[in-house]
């Protein structure tokens, strides 16, 4: 019974490729438009030369690199993930507490003084006024600002998950090929 079994597995695969072979052919009369003739369908296509079988393949983990750097849906992943992690840190920044620095001199006279006497108060500095400020804004119950935080969180999550959906894909097409 085992050794029926694997015959019956063998025939299987054996038509699994005819059937591959066959969508090939059909594939490549339609790439071709010989499936526009009337009896395109019924043409047999045969190869002229053996295969030839490539020698000395480059390991996968190479392969996966050179892949990973020349597809341009890597790139963009990888650009939207960038984008993404900067706007993260601009909607936390938004959750901070702002400290705003203030400070000025202002050179002034108690009596009116002409234009000119003006300039010379100014670049002599008789009369200075000093002013320094400090502004403390501490957001309490910024709840659209956290919203905003929040889904950029999961969004960036998304980009990840799919760059790791797109990584294993690309690993998978190298190793198939």
């Amino acid at each position: 019974l085992v050794a029926e079994a694997e015959v019956a597995q063998a025939r299987q695969e054996i038509i699994s490729a005819q059937s591959a072979v066959g969508r090939a052919q059909d594939r490549l009369k339609t790439y071709t438009g010989i499936a526009q003739t009337p009896q395109g369908w019924q043409i047999e296509i045969a190869p002229t030369e053996k295969p030839m079988l490539a020698k000395g393949i480059a390991p996968t983990d190479s392969l996966f690199r050179k892949a990973m750097n020349n597809r341009p849906e890597v790139r963009m992943q990888t650009q939207q993930l960038a984008y993404q992690s900067l706007s993260l840190k601009l909607n936390r920044n938004q959750l901070l507490p702002i400290l705003n620095a203030t400070g000025g001199v202002t050179l002034k006279d108690g009596s009116s003084l002409k234009y000119s006497e003006s300039l010379n108060e100014l670049a002599s500095a008789s009369y200075p006024s000093w002013d320094v400020g400090l502004r403390l804004v501490v957001p309490l119950g910024n709840n659209a600002a956290e919203g905003r935080y929040r889904r950029q969180q999961l969004q960036l999550r998304q980009i990840e998950l799919g760059q790791q959906t797109l990584e294993l894909t690309v690993r998978e097409e190298v190793r198939g090929e």
